[in-house]
């Protein structure tokens, strides 16, 4: 029989080879932020329209993104495609039991910002279709990129990280 989840010696190895280079990024502040989906959206009269999957996720995750980078860079992004660094890491679905939702280690970019980084995260979430409950953490360090780097609740380390949506930091 073919196995194609990650045995527990292998995905422990890959754990340890992505902790170490995700920490090598120049993370100067950063919010840790845990998203939350609607399970499905309903239509006309409650019936079920569509229901949350691993796609959706992402593209949602994308989306919320794309707005926070567009508020919290400004012309940078709009004109010059700077992002914010990001970590993006989906947890629960499937075999594990818990509800599908995302972690993520979000930069600062700039100093003076972070009062208001938090509300910026809340709201650009608040405006996605398929996003429900947020919590955001602000100045995290390297305990929440281990933490969400965990295996408990992940089949395969390497397929949680989403790395459409990962960007690390640039130098300053």
């Amino acid at each position: 029989m073919i196995s194609y989840h990650s045995s527990a010696k292998s995905n422990r190895q890959l754990q340890r080879a992505i902790r170490d280079f995700l920490k090598e990024a120049p993370w100067h502040i950063s919010f840790g932020v845990t998203l939350h989906f609607k399970r499905c959206l309903y239509g006309i009269e409650g019936a079920s329209v569509q229901t949350l999957n691993p796609y959706v996720a992402t593209a949602t995750v994308t989306q919320f993104l794309n707005l926070l980078n567009r508020q919290a860079l400004g012309s940078a992004y709009v004109r010059h495609g700077r992002r914010l660094g990001v970590i993006s890491v989906s947890e629960g679905d499937g075999d594990t039991g818990l509800p599908l939702h995302y972690h993520l280690q979000i930069e600062c970019p700039r100093f003076g910002l972070e009062s208001r980084m938090g509300k910026m995260i809340e709201h650009a979430w608040a405006r996605m279709k398929w996003g429900n409950e947020v919590h955001t953490i602000p100045y995290v360090n390297d305990g929440w990129t281990t933490y969400i780097t965990k295996l408990r609740s992940k089949l395969d380390i390497g397929e949680a990280i989403d790395w459409e949506n990962t960007q690390l930091p640039l130098l300053s």
